[in-house]
């Protein structure tokens, strides 16, 4: 099917927060407003994630609309692979294994604000 790219820039909530706004093209197709990303400095290589939904149905079928997301062009997630779904909300964590490969994430993040969706 198709994919649906988009380049934005990162909205800092936070010293280690950053937020992805979706596209209006992204939020039509597939319900998804925005993802938020907490790195954790806690020595854990850390980063939760939060897939926020306009409504509660798009988070629920993200997986059965939507075969992955891919963030900064190098970072791929299957949706099967993602929780359940809570209310509007989708939450993750993922784990570097080691600090090089957590730093270089949030370097890449930062200066390639990339985020693609592949639709089924």
């Amino acid at each position: 099917m198709s994919r649906l790219t988009t380049h934005r820039g990162l909205d800092f909530q936070a010293p280690s927060t950053y937020k992805i706004e979706t596209s209006n093209e992204q939020k039509l197709a597939t319900g998804l407003d925005n993802i938020f990303f907490d790195f954790n400095r806690d020595g854990s290589y850390s980063v939760d994630i939060e897939l926020n939904f306009l409504f509660a149905e798009p988070a629920s079928d993200f997986a059965t609309s939507t075969e992955w997301f891919k963030i900064a062009g190098d970072y791929k997630e299957l949706t099967s692979d993602l929780p359940a779904s809570v209310g509007t909300q989708i939450t993750d964590s993922w784990f570097a294994p080691n600090e090089d490969e957590f730093i270089a994430f949030e370097q890449q993040l930062i200066s390639d604000v990339l985020l693609e969706l592949k639709l089924k």
